[in-house]
């Protein structure tokens, strides 16, 4: 509101930022998951993730719990993930088996997740349960072979309607 631009740094590569609960934001730093405010330090949330596995995109579900996919650093095939953030800073595998875990949206009524794994070129959908954060079923959806570039990010328009943007391939396609 006040015109004003706050630059940060960061030791490593920052791989998503979400607004935090407490104010501030909650921000994956490579391997770690960072609660940055204004005029504090800066607060470790979690970390340990194994070696050569970096975080990679995130997005809050309707509840506010943080799903955030992992990929190995040198993208090697079935090492990333899809975590959840729990209370106390512990990080739930929900998916394993995924090379670069990318693009989350969910259903207006949160019981249905859709998630990219960028390689594979595909979209997964599954069921969801909104007052856990579980995953339920995981069934394909969509094969986006076809289109040029790799599907990486996505988001979900107020008519449901799902836009996933392809990197290398100069689109975002509905």
């Amino acid at each position: 509101g006040s015109g004003t631009l706050h630059t940060r740094a960061f030791r490593a590569m920052v791989c998503c930022a979400v607004p935090a609960e407490e104010g501030g934001l909650l921000v994956a730093v490579q391997d770690e998951l960072v609660l940055v405010q204004d005029g504090q330090p800066d607060v470790s949330i979690a970390r340990g993730l194994p070696p050569g596995i970096r975080f990679n995109d995130g997005k809050c579900d309707p509840a506010g719990r943080l799903l955030i996919g992992t990929t190995h650093l040198d993208f090697e095939p079935g090492t990333g993930a899809l975590l959840r953030l729990d209370p106390h800073g512990v990080l739930t595998v929900v998916v394993s088996d995924l090379t670069i875990a990318n693009g989350l949206a969910w259903t207006t009524d949160g019981r249905t997740l859709y998630h990219i794994d960028s390689p594979a070129r595909s979209m997964a959908v599954y069921d969801y349960a909104p007052d856990t954060g579980e995953i339920i079923r995981r069934r394909a959806l969509i094969d986006l072979a076809a289109h040029s570039g790799i599907p990486d990010g996505m988001a979900q328009d107020t008519d449901g309607r799902l836009w996933i943007a392809f990197w290398g391939g100069s689109a975002v396609k509905c």
